[in-house]
């Protein structure tokens, strides 16, 4: 549904639907008919789209019988309001090319914004509300940019890479199926001695659709892993890690598209407040004649250092100076409060979270939901009837009952960079695991078994500490992804 207020951004003029992504492509070129009229006797319309055309059968005949009137569109000036993410990425980069050519801009908001917008489960208004909250509070939407358009490219390419995986794998099946029936229903019973999988490969080096289904599957892999290495954030956080190719890289940024998304527009514009402030006031406090001193040097972050100047402050006796450097550092916990909660949407997102409201029996080891057993404050096992019940977060997986919201792709992607840690346990990522899994095993030290089921082994220690390890990596990688774009901002110029 598309809805256009005027320019005094007061009422609304038109509203219509775009039922096709043809009528789609369309609205971008500024040519979608939105009202008809007859056609004119001997009118020329080779100049009119055959499909803005409406015709009806005289005599078994289809001729001309109804042209577009007016049309509608994106238009010079324009400025469109859509949501982040989600099947709109393709239509929200032709509408923000098209916008470059002719001084219109696309700017968009995370979709969990969309409950904020209505009382009820209701969408069939979203296109409305939407347009009225970009007219009451337009510093909630995030302008597209240069870099917008390259995550949503990457993810369409990431896209026709796993389709055209999924094509292969069904051709391969259905040739190794064929294969079968041939050799096992054969009506004179003379079997043919060897190895199926030996003739199997030797088919499959001579089926034309199967090899023109490979080639395909080449060219987007090269094609996707070209688009990868023009990231930034693959040369800063993926490539230096051992084990990590473009392939895996691109089903985490591919499916996170903009890491933006995982912070509203009032806690970036907290952030930045609180950032100018922390800077005013250390450079206030002449932080800087302290850096080389040996008990700053050996901190090991900036508000680590920033506490031990501020002791070596009041031990040389400048009080003004240390007051001011804790007020840095109040400045800079409150920033990583508002760090935290992007980490923690985006651990949400990529399934490497603890789901709340959750408690386990002691007894039976029994899993289950506070709310579905918690009877008038008396909460007790639903198997055992056990009360030595704990209240707890539980790692996310698939459970009965429960939606697996997190993104698929990026759990995956995730889970084969897991694997890569295990398969190096000298690399970076790799000794971090071991020692997740050292410390694990510290924790319980043998394996344990209660009424037929066992925790602890050391295939149990080892997934625990793998998703450990992944849920750091993931908080490190909002960190890191979150300062790239923070500078890119600062130097890329407008998309109009």
């Amino acid at each position: 549904m598309i809805q256009i207020i005027d320019a005094a951004g007061q009422t609304p003029t038109k509203e219509f639907t775009l039922e096709t992504e043809t009528d789609e492509l369309d609205f971008v070129r500024g040519q979608y008919p939105i009202a008809y009229r007859p056609v004119q006797e001997d009118e020329d319309l080779s100049g009119i789209p055959k499909h803005h055309v409406k015709t009806k059968k005289v005599d078994d005949v289809e001729i001309p019988h109804r042209v577009p009137s007016e049309y509608e569109g994106l238009q010079s000036g324009d400025t469109v309001a859509m949501f982040l993410g989600g099947s709109g990425d393709r239509l929200a980069y032709a509408l923000a090319r098209r916008g470059q050519d002719i001084d219109a801009k696309v700017f968009r908001i995370p979709t969990f914004r969309s409950k904020e917008m209505r009382d009820t489960d209701d969408t069939s208004q979203d296109h409305v509300r939407l347009a009225e909250m970009y007219r009451d509070q337009a510093e909630r939407f995030q302008l597209t940019t240069p870099r917008d358009l390259e995550n949503i490219q990457l993810r369409e390419v990431y896209t026709q890479r796993k389709d055209a995986l999924r094509s292969r794998i069904g051709v391969e099946q259905r040739l190794h199926s064929r294969l079968i029936g041939r050799i096992f229903i054969q009506p004179d019973g003379l079997y043919p001695e060897g190895s199926i999988e030996d003739r199997f490969d030797s088919l499959k080096a001579n089926d034309k659709i199967l090899n023109n289904q490979i080639a395909e599957e080449r060219a987007c892999v090269t094609e996707l892993q070209k688009l990868v290495r023009t990231r930034e954030v693959w040369k800063q956080v993926f490539e230096p890690i051992e084990g990590c190719g473009e392939i895996i890289a691109a089903g985490i940024m591919s499916g996170i598209g903009d890491i933006r998304r995982f912070t509203t527009g009032e806690e970036t514009a907290q952030y930045d407040d609180l950032d100018k402030r922390a800077r005013l006031l250390e450079a206030q406090a002449n932080r800087n004649s302290y850096r080389e001193r040996p008990e700053v040097q050996a901190a090991p972050n900036h508000f680590e250092r920033n506490i031990a100047i501020r002791k070596l402050m009041i031990q040389d006796g400048n009080i003004e100076a240390a007051d001011k450097m804790q007020g840095s550092i109040e400045c800079r916990k409150q920033m990583y409060d508002l760090r935290q909660r992007g980490k923690g949407r985006l651990k949400a997102f990529c399934g490497v979270h603890l789901i709340k409201g959750w408690a386990e029996c002691a007894d039976c080891w029994k899993t289950f939901k506070v709310e579905d057993h918690d009877r008038d404050g008396v909460l007790n096992c639903p198997d055992c009837k056990s009360a030595n019940v704990v209240k707890k977060g539980v790692f996310a997986r698939r459970r009965a009952g429960v939606v697996a919201n997190w993104h698929p792709d990026v759990r995956q992607s995730l889970y084969q960079l897991g694997d890569q840690f295990n398969r190096r346990p000298k690399s970076e990522w790799g000794m971090r695991l071991r020692k997740e899994k050292a410390r694990y095993r510290e924790q319980y030290p043998e394996k344990v078994t209660q009424n037929g089921k066992s925790r602890y082994s050391d295939g149990h220690i080892h997934r625990m500490a793998t998703w450990r390890t992944l849920t750091k990596f993931v908080e490190e990688l909002y960190d890191q992804w979150t300062y790239i774009e923070r500078n890119a901002a600062k130097q890329e110029p407008s998309i109009s």
